[in-house]
């Protein structure tokens, strides 16, 4: 099972790998030009533009990719070219929706919860760039419950670094145009997506565009306990930018996000792996093949732990070189140690395998919600009380909060689903 895994991940993998340091060159570039404080104010907004845009999509991303993966199992093509539709649909005009909540309230509300006054250009084109994320991100995951992994991947996470990296050593920039060239690549990505998924739909047989009435989209009830999951995973993702936003400076906010930003090294793993194994776990749950999800399982994890072990060693050993790529500003005490208290939460993460997404094929996507609220409330609550250690304080929360939350999700599978993921052997 775990040589099929590897071979059918592979070439995620890499795409996964290599989008994942065009990110981090993209990160590297970004700080270099705009230095700590404009870099700061830049990852503030970015956090903003996250939780709206996660909020736009509906909670369709998960439901495209479990709906889809149960779809094509049954060879039911029609239905999987209504999700398709209707998702793209339902999340652009969700995604507009929401665009002109951010555009009101970039300088009504956010330039004065901050108290930055440069936040509020940023935020407003950050708005124009809801719509076209939102519906990016549902196509990725209606592509990645197709088996498509690579293709998934490849708008996902690849697309959109990789032509702001080429755009970034182009041109000079400043804080404003480097939120205009992050818009633009993410159209580009976004109409690619569409794309593939136009080409995934004529290889099954359908068009994408037809004379056909549009049958109704087919919207379970769990799709609102997605929205919440992902509501709050992306605010527990942002939620030490946000707390620093309000307490700190400016550069507090880049030194943390740097930081934060270098622990997903070990997230791009766990996303790679898991573009392959979700769609498994879904199609073992509608076969009732509790054995083979037990397989896809452990193997995922025993891949997982093989791959970031050695990312994590690394990291660890040279925080000081890596952390002095974006700037001599962002290497310090305080940023060293903020970094391997972070990296920390994301080995637990690790270690636990993929809790979330066997919830969630297994329509325990309520349990998992309940966690992640859970792990939000502990992490905001420590945060307020360790406020005065600056990002140390910060990122103890944050990394309390991850590890609160994968352990909850480890004892609801083990519980409910009766599958040990710590188990890998």
């Amino acid at each position: 099972m775990i040589k099929n895994l590897i071979k059918k991940s592979s070439k995620s993998l890499i795409i996964r790998v290599s989008g994942s340091l065009l990110t981090l060159a993209m990160t590297i570039l970004i700080t270099n030009k705009l230095g700590v404080a404009d870099s700061g104010v830049y990852f503030l907004a970015f956090s903003i533009f996250s939780v709206f845009a996660s909020v736009a999509s509906l909670g369709l991303t998960n439901e495209a990719l479990r709906q889809n993966a149960y779809c094509l199992s049954e060879n039911n093509y029609r239905e999987s070219r209504f999700l398709l539709i209707n998702s793209i649909k339902t999340s652009f005009v969700s995604g507009v929706c929401f665009a002109v909540v951010l555009y009101i309230l970039a300088g009504m509300v956010f330039t004065n919860i901050f108290q930055i006054q440069r936040l509020n250009i940023p935020l407003t084109l950050f708005a124009f760039a809801v719509p076209f994320f939102s519906v990016m991100t549902v196509v990725s995951m209606y592509l990645q419950g197709a088996s498509k992994a690579s293709s998934s991947v490849l708008c996902q996470f690849f697309l959109t670094p990789c032509l702001c990296c080429v755009l970034l050593l182009l041109l000079d920039i400043d804080l404003n145009s480097v939120v205009a060239l992050y818009l633009f690549s993410l159209i580009v990505s976004t109409v690619f997506a569409v794309y593939l998924a136009e080409r995934v739909t004529n290889q099954l047989g359908i068009k994408l565009l037809s004379k056909d009435s549009i049958l109704q989209a087919k919207f379970v009830a769990g799709t609102w306990s997605l929205l919440f999951i992902q509501i709050f995973m992306v605010l527990n993702q942002h939620i030490g930018q946000f707390m620093l936003g309000i307490w700190s400076s400016e550069s507090d906010v880049a030194l943390f996000s740097v930081a934060k930003r270098l622990t997903m090294l070990l997230g791009f793993v766990i996303a790679a792996v898991n573009t392959i194994v979700a769609p498994k776990l879904a199609e073992c749950h509608k076969r009732a093949d509790h054995d083979g999800m037990v397989d896809v399982v452990k193997s995922a994890t025993m891949l997982l732990i093989t791959i970031a072990t050695p990312v994590l060693v690394v990291v660890n050993l040279f925080p000081g070189f890596i952390l002095q790529l974006f700037g001599h500003d962002f290497v310090s005490p305080e940023s060293v140690l903020s970094f391997r208290i972070l990296i920390l939460g994301q080995y637990v993460n690790l270690i636990t395998g993929t809790v979330a997404y066997l919830l969630i094929a297994t329509k325990n996507e309520s349990v998992h919600k309940n966690n992640i609220i859970y792990s939000f409330v502990v992490t905001a609550v420590l945060g307020t009380l360790l406020r005065d250690y600056g990002i140390l304080g910060v990122s103890t929360a944050v990394t309390a909060g991850v590890i609160l939350c994968n352990l909850l999700s480890w004892h609801s599978s083990l519980k409910r689903v009766n599958i040990n993921t710590l188990k890998f052997w």
